[in-house]
């Protein structure tokens, strides 16, 4: 009996390469019939992820190693896939607060659980392999539910790394694209598979339209965590998707370009470029899925509740429009790079957060709660006592404070290359500050002794020692702030920042404050230490992200501030 391994690829209509591990003794033993091995995974402590967690991988580990019976082993995989959605879960919240690079347990965990999804893919992929010795094995529900669940279990291994910013692993996407093609070559991709507790069953195009679009969502450019969002809010509506093959007439808004061939998800649609007839390339209509993104964002703005929408995801107030606002962005339209960029090599200091950024723009100073200006009487000068003066003289006091542990300046960044609108940074080693997508960050400029303003757009770490990131820029420099809610002195000042306005966008001055101070049609005071305190009202909000929002903002007049009193 020949062992699996890479399976060679074929031509014509049959199943493409794809990789399994060669048959091998395991020193650990697993329930291969079915109703022992059912037994068994319902006695696992599943309230111990963990523990259970490592249990199943071992049991999945030795079943993809040794021979069986197909119709067996597929039973036997469909019996795994509850505790495997259920310790998956269960260990999800300890990347709650993740930032990169990955500490090395949570990193061994991000590992373990795109291993353990890849052995579920691996299970189906030996029943695909054992169905290819059948005549006509497309026709065959076994074979059709193993090819979507392989298809499905290969989108959860994309997952996983995308939920910590890891690169995709090698081939996954390859044998995605491959499965859905013999399905498609077969007339079976929209085969009704009534399964999985689905009232209306399942298909591998929708498990395919579900791995695609989640690639497409930016899912490096996504805040922490919401990959899981897309994904469930994929799960109940990424078949208003569709994929064409005729592609020479394509309109490219909202449409993606997908290649068979291609070990990368679909990407944006070529303009002004004619494509001929190829077998292995079709287009992905994303408009009906962007319109309905659009509906609930309109729905949730006025007023209606995400638990009656349907979304197929949990979520609150104006986090959940910013969710779906992001999908819009990605499947409506085609991010394109607006700017050239140049290539370099050069290393820079960084800050990270809005409270660093204030720190260091506003001169080092601990920020301190803005007081009322007091009188000055006046008086006659004097000049100071002689001996306070000596004594000051002699005083070695550090000139700045030791800085806060987040405030510091991590200094072992590198510009890969640069353009107009923002930068593509690398770092490398241990101990650097931690990054999220949608931060706040400070880019030193020592030739004009001031910071550049940017954001984390997205970010990518391989391993515990290396970090990539891409940063949009924000403003060339800011002016440190403070602010709270107007008409009261009960609650404290946090620290904001005041960009300048952008006069090529027609945009005006602007505010970057924590998410959560203030909303589009509320009063805010907001002082520095070199004027005192103003009223401004919010206008409208530009971006918000998981960490800050941009408002626009204008000064109140007095007299309006009478009439709403």
């Amino acid at each position: 009996m020949s062992q699996p391994g890479l399976l060679p690829k074929s031509e014509g209509s049959a199943l493409p390469a794809f990789v399994l591990p060669p048959w091998q003794t395991s020193a650990w033993v697993v329930e291969t019939e079915p109703a022992e091995a059912g037994a068994w995974l319902a006695a696992l402590p599943l309230a111990d992820s963990v523990q259970a967690a490592q249990q199943i991988y071992q049991a999945l580990f030795t079943l993809n190693r040794m021979p069986l019976a197909a119709d067996d082993r597929l039973v036997l995989m469909e019996l795994y896939r509850k505790p495997v959605a259920a310790v998956a879960a269960g260990l999800q919240p300890h990347f709650a607060h993740l930032s990169l690079p990955l500490r090395p347990r949570l990193k061994q965990l991000a590992d373990f659980l795109c291993q353990l999804h890849m052995e579920m893919a691996h299970g189906y992929k030996h029943v695909l392999k054992a169905g290819l010795d059948e005549r006509k094995p497309w026709e065959s529900d076994a074979f059709l539910l193993a090819l979507e669940r392989a298809i499905r279990y290969l989108g959860e291994v994309l997952l996983r790394s995308y939920q910590v910013y890891m690169p995709s692993p090698s081939g996954v996407w390859k044998e995605i694209h491959g499965f859905y093609r013999y399905a498609e070559q077969h007339g079976q991709e929209h085969r009704l598979l009534a399964i999985d507790g689905l009232e209306e069953g399942t298909t591998v195009t929708r498990a395919y339209l579900q791995a695609l679009l989640l690639g497409l969502c930016g899912p490096y450019q996504l805040p922490q965590n919401e990959c899981h969002q897309v994904n469930a809010f994929l799960a109940r509506w990424g078949q208003k998707a569709e994929i064409i093959s005729a592609i020479q007439t394509i309109d490219p808004v909202g449409h993606f370009l997908i290649d068979f061939d291609a070990d990368h998800p679909a990407a944006p649609f070529p303009r002004d470029v004619s494509l001929p007839p190829a077998p292995t390339l079709r287009a992905l209509n994303a408009i009906e899925l962007a319109r309905v993104a659009h509906d609930f964002s309109k729905r949730l703005q006025k007023g209606e509740s995400p638990r009656v929408l349907g979304l197929g995801f949990e979520c609150v107030g104006a986090a959940c429009v910013d969710s779906l606002k992001r999908m819009l962005r990605f499947w409506g339209l085609a991010g394109r790079r607006q700017f050239s960029r140049r290539h370099s090599l050069q290393p820079l200091s960084l800050c990270v957060g809005i409270h660093a950024v204030h720190f260091f723009c506003d001169g080092q100073r601990p920020f301190t709660q803005p007081q009322a200006p007091a009188a000055i009487p006046e008086r006659a000068a004097e000049p100071p006592d002689r001996f306070a003066l000596e004594a000051e003289s002699h005083d070695e006091r550090p000139v700045t404070a030791p800085l806060p542990e987040l405030f510091r300046i991590d200094s072992r960044w590198q510009v890969r290359d640069e353009s107009a609108g923002g930068l593509s940074l690398a770092r490398s080693g241990e101990s650097g500050i931690p990054v999220r997508v949608g931060d706040v960050i400070g880019i030193q400029n020592p030739a004009l002794n001031q910071w550049r303003i940017g954001v984390v757009r997205w970010v990518k770490s391989a391993d515990t020692q290396h970090v990539e990131m891409g940063v949009e820029m924000l403003a060339p420099h800011a002016h440190p702030l403070a602010v709270r809610p107007a008409g009261t002195d009960v609650v404290p000042y946090s620290q904001a920042l005041l960009l300048p306005p952008i006069e090529a966008l027609r945009q005006p001055a602007t505010l970057l404050v924590a998410r959560g101070t203030c909303q589009p049609g509320e009063d805010i005071e907001i002082a520095d230490s070199e004027s005192p305190p103003r009223r401004v009202r919010v206008l409208k909000v530009v971006e918000r992200s998981s960490a800050f929002a941009q408002v626009v903002f204008a000064d109140v007049n007095r007299s309006d501030v009478a009439r709403s009193a």
